[in-house]
């Protein structure tokens, strides 16, 4: 991370993933069992700015707001990648939790690729006996796959009151907001 005097926070990462797998087939006999071994590599590239601002309100009372943008470049999907979906379900677990991350997949098998666009504003009001945080972000992604863009809203609010009761909301749309 890098702090800036005014208090922007920029974070550059540059990493290549590598995953090897060993697959052998055993059939009834012998001669019919297959033993393979199967690699891949995704180069990627990412930075991410945020800017977190507070403000006190009066003494009991703040309120914060935070901007934050990321940037990912990586490879794109290829067919040959398909034989590595070996074992996770081929769903995009995307959430305000997991939307500043690489890889928005919950297993090992499967991988975001192409470029990537994130941002989202993380809002939270503090005051007495309230406490208030709601997140609303996008992923704009291009890639080979739909040959288009694609981008998925996510977000979530929350109100606790005297840490005896909450309540919230998470959602996760796509660009129709379906």
């Amino acid at each position: 991370n890098i702090f800036t005097q005014s208090g922007h926070i920029l974070t550059f990462t540059a990493s290549n993933r590598g995953d090897l797998y060993w697959h052998d087939t055993v059939a009834s006999t012998e001669a019919h069992s297959t033993s393979k071994t199967l690699y891949r590599n995704i180069p990627e590239l990412s930075a991410k700015w945020r800017y977190p601002v507070m403000k006190n309100l009066n003494t009991k009372s703040s309120v914060v707001l935070e901007p934050t943008v990321m940037i990912v470049v990586g490879q794109n999907y290829d067919n040959k990648y398909k034989k590595f979906e070996l074992v996770d379900a081929p769903k995009n677990e995307l959430s305000e939790n997991n939307i500043f991350k690489n890889n928005s997949f919950s297993g090992v098998d499967l991988h975001d690729y192409g470029k990537r666009f994130k941002y989202g504003v993380n809002g939270l009001l503090s005051s007495n006996l309230l406490y208030i945080n709601s997140f609303l972000g996008q992923v704009l992604q291009r890639n080979n796959l739909s040959k288009k863009n694609s981008s998925n809203y996510v977000g979530s609010i929350s109100a606790d009151i005297g840490d005896n009761f909450e309540l919230f909301y998470r959602f996760r749309r796509d660009k129709s907001f379906s």
